[in-house]
């Protein structure tokens, strides 16, 4: 009985830490500033690699980092784990830049996507900040762009728990079910 209790309080006390961890982790808001000069293609920028299909450009006057040609995609990927975005900015390449729609596109673990397209008013090398909803456990990041540069990526560290915790927890839970067989058979003999 001591066993079969104990297993049990510990499987409630692994699920009720897999809970608290990604409280824990969901305030701890990060900023990934995308520059970097020279725009080398791909660019590895301390957790992210940074890649543009038609080559990296810069510097550009704002700081931003963009892309050769129109439309182009730079893609943001997070080294070896997952990510939570909310919002990047964007800006022109120069002052002349008209107003142009850009989609963001980020591949979600597991399969699948989330997008939405934000519209940059134009005619500004100043950001402005396009807020990102619905992009949690990204691999990472797609932004279709023109002659626009991006800069501060806002993210969170996705709380996805590692595959050995749901291990964990599974084997606790099995050996939680043994013990209690165990004993109803125990009790059914007596």
């Amino acid at each position: 009985m001591r066993i079969s209790k104990l297993l049990f309080f510990s499987a409630i006390a692994l699920i009720a830490s897999l809970f608290s961890t990604k409280s824990a982790l969901a305030s701890q808001i990060q900023t990934f500033n995308v520059t970097g000069y020279p725009a080398t293609n791909p660019q590895v920028q301390g957790s992210f690699t940074v890649f543009g299909s038609n080559g990296l450009a810069g510097p550009f006057a704002n700081g931003g980092l963009g892309a050769y040609g129109s439309p182009s995609t730079i893609t943001i990927t997070a080294n070896g784990f997952l990510f939570d975005a909310s919002s990047i900015g964007v800006g022109g390449a120069n002052s002349a830049i008209p107003a142009e729609t850009e989609t963001f596109i980020g591949d979600v673990s597991g399969g699948g996507t989330v997008s939405q397209t934000f519209h940059f008013p134009g005619n500004s090398q100043n950001f402005v900040t396009a807020n990102l909803v619905g992009f949690d456990n990204l691999v990472d990041l797609r932004a279709n762009i023109g002659f626009v540069t991006l800069q501060n990526l806002t993210y969170d560290v996705s709380a996805a728990p590692e595959p050995g915790t749901f291990g964990l927890l599974g084997l606790c839970l099995a050996a939680t079910g043994v013990v209690y067989r165990r004993k109803c058979a125990n009790r059914a003999i007596n």
